[in-house]
């Protein structure tokens, strides 16, 4: 089953994305819960801190300490929450990759092996967005080259367990020589997800706050929980999507990186002759 969706030979951009679309569909069953329950998790975790009524955590402080304990819990119950949202995301990426390989693994599995890639991914993390804040400031065209020279560091992360060092300069290899390639193909699937988002969530959010402000009453606490809901409700079924499509381009890349491409076009030669 895995040539269904990685094929044995580079694909036009078209059939890049027919291939992540077809692995999405195929494999949601497997890997939305894990996708919803880390988006769930990003867009509620701060919602603690008014669970715990640290609106202000510098007002708090500056009445004497008196609920620092209280910032500490709030503080340390966000860090694990977002560690065990991290863990489920990237146990949703390798399910998607061994599915894509005809190699079913647990859900409980991939998320061990999720949470063994988070301080990777960290540390990887920081220095990614360290080379981009230095790309944009480099007159800005050099932050777009790199931000999808790099965009495939996760991918890189899960399929080949490199440190995040070696994982980086993976990413931008495989990409180097196919910039306009793996940009276009990663842009028509974000596009389209930033549309849906725009939709799901801001409309209806538009909509209550056009209604309020006609009738003269404030917005309810409950719009944030709301806007968070949709928010984390929409990636956690949109993002497998995407992680598709970047699992098909690496694939994808990696056979023109060892020659495929070549072979394919001496292949095509061969039969006008």
């Amino acid at each position: 089953m895995a040539d269904e969706f990685l094929a044995d030979a580079p694909q036009s951009i078209g059939r890049v994305l027919d291939l992540g679309t077809r692995l999405y569909t195929r494999s949601f069953t497997r890997v939305v819960g894990l996708s919803l329950g880390a988006y769930l998790i990003f867009a509620l975790a701060p919602l603690v801190l008014a669970v715990f009524d640290i609106d202000d955590v510098g007002a708090v402080v500056a009445r004497e300490w008196t609920n620092v304990g209280l910032i500490i819990v709030a503080v340390v119950f966000i860090i694990a929450a977002y560690i065990g949202a991290a863990g489920l995301y990237f146990a949703s990426l390798v399910r998607q990759w061994r599915f894509a390989n005809d190699d079913h693994i647990p859900a409980a599995d991939a998320f061990r092996q999720g949470l063994g890639l988070v301080l990777p991914a960290i540390a990887g993390g920081i220095l990614l967005v360290l080379a981009l804040i230095g790309g944009f400031l480099l007159l800005i065209i050099p932050g777009i080259y790199l931000s999808v020279a790099l965009g495939l560091f996760y991918v890189v992360l899960v399929t080949e367990r490199p440190n995040p060092i070696t994982a980086l300069r993976r990413s931008y290899r495989l990409v180097r020589g196919n910039w306009w390639r793996s940009a276009t193909i990663i842009t028509i699937p974000l596009v389209i997800i930033m549309a849906l988002s725009v939709v799901v969530v801001f409309v209806p959010v538009f909509a209550m706050a056009f209604q309020s402000a006609t009738s003269g009453e404030t917005l309810s606490a409950g719009v944030e929980l709301t806007i968070n809901l949709l928010s984390g409700v929409v990636n956690g079924i949109t993002v497998p999507w995407m992680s598709a499509i970047a699992l098909t381009l690496y694939h994808d890349l990696l056979l023109r990186a060892e020659g495929g491409d070549l072979e394919q076009r001496m292949a095509v030669l061969e039969e006008t002759d």
